[in-house]
């Protein structure tokens, strides 16, 4: 009888396991932004940023020194994207710099498109939408040598 018990606490176990694991890939592949929720104002998070940034962007950011991590700070810290209603955005940089430039929601609200006047373009791919949350992955050629290619904006 005992090892009937351990077989189905075991059992139930495993299958409450694979039902998280579904749940979770579902949300994960059904997040999806509509126009009127990103329209306003995205401040970067850099401290979540920071916290999880991959090992290997890590350590060399780590290599460079205090001083190049202070430059990184000060040029992520209070990064904000304005999404406007006519299509248009900017982004403004903690050193006063900013970039224009159009954008648009593709693949049926589940990635972001952000074209610039030099004909540069970014593609974000929405990964999770939680609230007033966004954590958008960089996507294209050389998304994966960014040092910022993940994003996590809270909406102000």
């Amino acid at each position: 009888m005992a090892f009937l018990k351990s077989v189905f606490y075991v059992f139930m176990i495993f299958s409450s396991v694979i039902v998280s694991m579904s749940e979770a890939k579902g949300q994960e592949k059904s997040a999806v932004i509509e126009e009127k929720e990103l329209i306003g104002s995205w401040e970067l998070d850099y401290e979540k940023w920071r916290n999880d940034l991959e090992q290997g962007k890590m350590e060399r950011l780590n290599k460079k020194g205090a001083e190049l991590n202070a430059k990184v700070k000060e040029l992520y810290k209070n990064r904000t994207y304005i999404f406007n209603d006519d299509g248009s955005f900017e982004l403004f940089i903690s050193s006063g710099q900013s970039l224009r430039g159009t954008w648009v929601l593709s693949q049926r609200g589940k990635s972001i498109e952000l074209l610039y006047p030099s004909g540069n373009k970014d593609s974000l791919k929405l990964i999770s939408k939680n609230g007033l949350r966004l954590r958008l992955k960089s996507e294209g050629q050389n998304a994966d040598k960014l040092l910022l290619s993940e994003l996590y904006l809270i909406k102000k």
